[in-house]
Order: C-alpha cells, then sequence, then structure tokens
C-alpha cells in the first residue's frame, strides 16, 4: 500500500500538469501511455502463442495510428483497413499464423486507439473542461470500490474473473462517480459558465463508471487468459500502465461521445 501510495503522489501531479499543457505535451504524454500499453500487451498475449507478437511491427502500427488521429481523425478508419491488410500480409511472409495477426490487430483497436480519443478533446470547444471528467469518472469509481468493498464485503461481482471485486464495491464507486461528476458539473455551470444539464453530468457518471468496470474485468478477462499477474512494472505497487488505466481505457470513449453530442 505504501509503495501504491508514493506512486499515485509521484505520477498523479504529472499527469495532471502533462494534460493541463495540452498540445504536443499531451499527444507525447498518449504517445508515451500507448506504446509502453502496447508493449505490456504484446508481451502478455505472447506467452500464449507459438510465436510472440512482432514488437517493431505492432509499434510502428501504433504510433503512426496516433499520428493519423492527431492530424487527421476522418483517416483513423481507412489506416485501421490498411493495419489489417499489413498485419495478415506480414503473417503470410513470417510466422503464417493468423492469431498473432489477430492479436495484433485487437491491440491497435484496445491500447492506441482509445488512449488516442484523449488527444481529440483539444479539438473540441471548451474540450479542456470535458477531458477531467474521464478522470473524475474513473479515480471516484475505482477509490471508492475499493473502500466500499472492503469495508462491506458481501457477494463476489464475477469471481471467475478478478475474485477480489464485490457487488457492494461496484455499486459504491458507481454511486460515488454519479455524485462527484455531477459536484463537477455544479462547479463547471457556476464558475465557468457551461450550461449542460446537471442530470447529463449524473447520467455520464453512471455510464462512465459502468464503462469502467467493465474495462477493469475485460483486462482481468485477458490476464487470466494468458495467465499473466500483472501486465507491466512500471509503475511500483500498481503494475504496469495497463494495469493502471484498464478502466480509463473504457471511460475515455464514452467522455469523448458525451462531449461531442453536449457541443452539438
Amino acid at each position: 500500500m505504501k509503495t501504491r501510495v508514493i506512486t499515485a503522489v509521484v505520477g498523479l501531479p504529472l499527469l495532471i500538469l502533462l494534460i493541463w499543457l495540452g498540445g504536443w505535451w499531451l499527444t507525447a504524454c498518449v504517445l508515451f501511455l500507448s506504446v509502453v500499453g502496447i508493449y505490456e500487451y504484446a508481451k502478455a498475449v505472447g506467452t500464449g502463442l507459438e510465436r510472440p507478437v512482432s514488437l517493431p511491427l505492432i509499434i510502428t502500427l501504433t504510433v503512426v495510428l496516433l499520428l493519423v488521429m492527431n492530424f487527421d481523425y476522418y483517416a483513423m478508419v481507412p489506416y485501421l483497413v490498411a493495419s489489417v491488410m499489413i498485419c495478415l500480409c506480414w503473417e503470410v511472409f513470417t510466422a503464417r499464423e493468423f492469431e498473432r495477426a489477430a492479436y495484433t490487430i485487437f491491440g491497435l483497436m484496445y491500447v492506441p486507439m482509445m488512449f488516442g480519443y484523449l488527444m481529440l478533446f483539444q479539438n473540441l470547444r471548451n474540450g479542456e473542461y470535458f477531458i477531467w471528467m474521464v478522470f473524475v469518472a474513473a479515480f471516484s469509481t475505482d477509490t471508492f470500490a475499493y473502500l466500499v468493498g472492503r469495508m462491506l464485503k458481501g457477494k463476489k461481482l464475477a469471481p471467475d474473473i478478478s475474485p477480489n471485486k464485490t457487488i457492494s464495491g461496484s455499486v459504491g464507486g458507481l454511486v460515488a462517480s454519479v455524485v462527484l461528476m455531477t459536484v463537477y458539473g455544479l462547479v463547471m455551470t457556476k464558475a465557468f459558465g457551461i450550461s449542460i444539464p446537471l442530470w447529463a453530468y449524473a447520467a455520464l457518471g453512471g455510464a462512465a463508471s459502468v464503462a469502467g468496470q467493465l474495462g477493469d474485468l475485460s483486462a482481468s478477462l485477458i490476464k487470466r487468459r494468458f495467465n499473466v499477474k500483472d501486465f507491466g512494472k512500471i509503475l511500483p505497487g500498481h503494475g504496469g500502465i495497463l494495469d493502471r488505466f484498464d478502466s480509463v481505457l473504457f471511460i475515455i470513449p464514452i467522455v469523448y461521445l458525451f462531449a461531442v453530442l453536449m457541443n452539438g
């Protein structure tokens, strides 16, 4: 626990600073998270394949995908189509393993594409206010799910996937996200005049909390499938980037969609 706290005390302010600075600082942050995350993913799934995922290929495709998203969002789908072709052709001339190509393509959508939406907030009106909602939902859900779950215990949420998570903790995290997101909306309305109904903030808090918890369980499912305890060790006490940001990955697109709808 002490190690987790120290890592959070050092890492959280740095993350906040990079997001606040925006621009190329945020882009660099997303690139770092995505490259490390895709490396962790490739190493994990590689344990269950006859031949590991090609790191040069998947990292190159990750970097190019993020650059495409940053400069031309509408080119992302054609790029993903091209990536499918590249991955399959790579297997034709190398290992000839369809499963390896499938895991490579899935990894691109699971890690860099999800993280990449963080950069797109900068293209939206009031995007600098919406982006913080990702972390309000993620950290409130994670924190209160842990605290309430430890305090109340009770029936397990998904014992076959993540035996430590309880239904009481899940509900506690959901309620906390709804409340804190509504408070955030109230502050945005009073301080910055952003006119979005408070019920919309509450609905987002609920939807984002559910998405985040599903993201957490999805990461646990991948780890169980490939029999790995943690994706990495870069964050002492937390594991790897994917271990810490598994819930955030699912929340980012939800909040981005909310921001697009509210700006419309």
